[in-house]
């Protein structure tokens, strides 16, 4: 199959499904598909609300996708429920891939319900705005697996990362695609190696669905750039060499990074895993495409978004008294 004919199978979602919609919709299915879908309790979350996990197939080998590893980021959790629909109804699909799918809509489930607030109304910036939840680094599943590196020891892994670091020292997979997406901007890959030959499909994908790629500069300044919008992963090691670098001699990385690594980085030390992240908008502006030079420096955008930043805590905290 095609991946244009695929497309055209997804459903037009006009909502994002709750935690609870998304765990009723994956024990349907095992209903449904007995022969073909497992679905079992993996964990609990922090709250003691179960994480469940969709086994799918029976290949050789594994792949590993889970969704709202940030829990403001449900467009992941969205793309696995049509596919794991997809893998247990359509027999000739899932034979063509020698994989057994591991599949978890919502690993942070509570800080999803969190975020539940704009889920039936996401068109509106305010809503979304107003009941946006995202943890601090040191809380999210993706950046709390164990690493040791030079002074940063970091060994307090949530619960709901546990999950994922026991399945991946279990079943060792050869593809693990941890689902995340953006607020705003364009289009952007992450790769655990380059892939060439993927490189240029990446680049096309986007245009399908009337998105822009993200040309900008990338979201940390020492990310190795594979081609345009793409990206290597990285783990903590590297955030901890530039800050090294930069902060000075009297300042130790670690009392700034508080947090553990990534899964790309736990993956990579127990099994030759191939990981993937693609980072996508909720929302369009056309000056994302404007590629024309601006009538500011860098310097002074740089200033006046650091005054903004500055403006803005210092509002959320009166609030929050």
């Amino acid at each position: 199959m095609k991946f244009t004919e695929l497309i055209d199978c997804v459903p037009d979602y006009k909502e994002f499904f709750t935690v609870e919609e998304m765990d009723q919709r994956s024990l349907e299915l095992a209903k449904r598909y007995p022969g073909k879908v497992k679905v079992y309790e993996a964990g609990k979350s922090r709250n003691g609300n179960p994480i469940y996990v969709l086994e799918i197939g029976s290949g050789k080998k594994n792949a590993l996708l889970f969704g709202c590893p940030h829990p403001n980021e449900p467009i992941g959790a969205m793309m696995l429920d049509f596919l794991s629909e997809k893998l247990a109804s359509d027999d000739v699909f899932r034979d063509q891939f020698d994989y057994t799918w591991h599949l978890i809509k919502v690993i942070d489930v509570d800080g999803t319900k969190l975020n539940e607030g704009w889920f039936k109304d996401s068109s509106s910036i305010r809503k979304y705005a107003g009941n946006f939840y995202r943890p601090p680094g040191h809380e999210q599943v993706e950046w709390t697996f164990p690493v040791d590196y030079k002074t940063l020891h970091f060994h307090s892994p949530l619960p709901e990362t546990e999950v994922l670091m026991k399945l991946i020292e279990e079943k060792k997979p050869e593809f693990m695609y941890s689902l995340h997406n953006s607020g705003f901007g364009g289009v952007y890959y992450y790769v655990s190696d380059a892939v060439p030959e993927l490189h240029e499909t990446f680049s096309k994908l986007p245009g399908l669905f009337s998105l822009p790629l993200s040309l900008g500069e990338p979201e940390a300044p020492f990310l190795e750039q594979l081609e345009p919008a793409i990206f290597k992963l990285f783990g903590m090691a590297q955030e901890y060499d530039y800050l090294e670098k930069n902060l000075g001699p009297d300042k130790d990385p670690a009392n700034v990074i508080k947090a553990g690594t990534s899964s790309d980085d736990f993956a990579s030390s127990v099994a030759d895993t191939f990981s993937l992240v693609c980072e996508m908008p909720y929302y369009y502006d056309a000056r994302v495409e404007d590629m024309s030079e601006a009538d500011i420096t860098r310097k002074e955008a740089q200033r006046f978004n650091y005054q903004r930043s500055v403006e803005n805590f210092e509002f959320v905290s009166e609030v929050m008294k």
